[in-house]
């Protein structure tokens, strides 16, 4: 028997490649939701600073998904930026 089809070998494998498709899944859910963040703001709000920009995609899951709700009782950017200053 080879290392290649040993069972604790295949195993192995099928953990790591399992570990790599949920971090692929979990990175794509985050940048949907930085995106999507991004996409309502402007629309909502019009251009926005890099600043602003770079400070939304650096959020974690958990602010992003407070911001998503937040973000609809914003007026301005200024509301925006005193939301990221937080």
């Amino acid at each position: 028997m080879s290392l290649e089809t040993s069972p604790t070998y295949v195993d192995a494998i099928d953990k790591i490649a399992l570990k790599g498709i949920q971090l692929g899944l979990e990175r794509g859910r985050l940048l949907g939701q930085q995106d999507l963040l991004i996409i309502q703001l402007k629309r909502k709000l019009g251009n926005l600073r890099l600043r602003s920009i770079v400070k939304v995609i650096s959020l974690p899951v958990e602010r992003l998904e407070v911001l998503g709700a937040d973000l609809l009782d914003f007026d301005s950017t200024a509301d925006l930026e005193q939301w990221l200053d937080l």
